[in-house]
């Protein structure tokens, strides 16, 4: 009777959900731990896995893995299901959950990384946590904390400050930084218009603030914003956002730019429709640009609907 016992070559093991490749291993008895050190090749949870240095804890049907990528197909949402590429420093998998160190997953419109990222499959959340960034189509996103639960199709980020890009339109997932998200002190006022003479000038000045307050350019440059948590329904039909701890954004644009302030504001993505509101008995409503225009109110909202210029308050 031996303690333990080893393998070499051409070594299967499986489970109902895993079917692993090596070339060797060493099983403890007593902890009931098998160990593989190397390359390990195989399938989980119904995707390709690459990985190295896998340990199985049979006493806490859990599994150990170093560096680690996984490739397969998820469902978000509602969605067909999509492929996905997962890399890892470490993982840890007890069947429940899934926990990956300093990962990354990404798909054709989406780029997530983080310290730490946690799959509980049976209430089907995920909880990215620790230089949290999110690159996607529509936005950038960095923050401390990402949860997002998929069977009502909603996400919650959180930190001492969450900032988001919102990119132009049509444009592809790529990891960049989002900019400073810093207001700008203007000049006098009386610099910063447009000049108000019959000089040769005054075409051009006439340009640029046509160019500054034209809502068409609302999608053509990004905006940068920051607060303290955003709520996101994401499922079409349902598309929604609720942003609190006195929202910020400033839109950069060739000829100036715009800047907004609120205490709280909500989105909604079916009407295309944005509402900025003030705390209990204040004037928190704040919209402004280089050209001096300064809007203060209770609350605003207004349209972000392509041809749309209205704005009530």
């Amino acid at each position: 009777y031996n303690n333990s016992f080893g393998a070499e070559e051409g070594v299967r093991g499986w489970t109902d959900k895993v079917h692993l490749y090596a070339s060797g291993f060493i099983y403890d008895h007593q902890p009931r731990l098998l160990r593989v050190q190397g390359p390990v090749t195989g399938v989980l949870n119904g995707g390709g896995l690459v990985s190295q240095d896998v340990v199985i804890d049979f006493k806490k049907n859990e599994m150990n893995t170093g560096l680690v990528a996984w490739v397969g197909k998820i469902q978000v949402g509602d969605g067909d299901l999509t492929p996905w590429k997962i890399q890892a420093q470490h993982t840890k998998w007890n069947g429940k959950t899934m926990v990956y160190t300093k990962a990354r997953g990404e798909d054709k419109e989406t780029i997530v990384t983080c310290d730490q990222m946690t799959y509980d499959r049976e209430n089907d959340i995920v909880t990215a946590e620790g230089n949290v960034e999110y690159f996607g189509v529509d936005a950038n996103l960095a923050c401390d904390k990402a949860v997002i639960e998929r069977k009502i199709g909603k996400v919650t980020l959180t930190g001492k400050k969450v900032t988001m890009l919102v990119k132009p339109e049509d444009s592809a997932p790529k990891e960049t930084q989002i900019p400073p998200v810093m207001p700008v002190v203007p000049q006098a006022v009386k610099d910063s218009r447009p000049a108000t003479t019959t000089d040769p000038g005054q075409d051009a000045a006439n340009k640029q603030a046509d160019a500054v307050r034209d809502t068409e350019t609302l999608r053509q440059y990004p905006v940068a914003l920051t607060a303290t948590k955003i709520e996101y329904w994401y499922r079409k039909g349902e598309r929604r956002a609720v942003v609190t701890g006195k929202p910020f954004a400033r839109q950069e644009l060739p000829e100036g730019w715009r800047e907004l302030y609120s205490d709280r504001a909500t989105y909604d993505g079916e009407q295309e429709l944005l509402s900025l509101f003030s705390s209990a008995g204040k004037l928190d409503v704040r919209i402004k640009n280089s050209l001096g225009d300064d809007l203060t109110a209770d609350w605003v909202k207004v349209s972000t609907k392509k041809g749309d210029d209205s704005l009530e308050g």
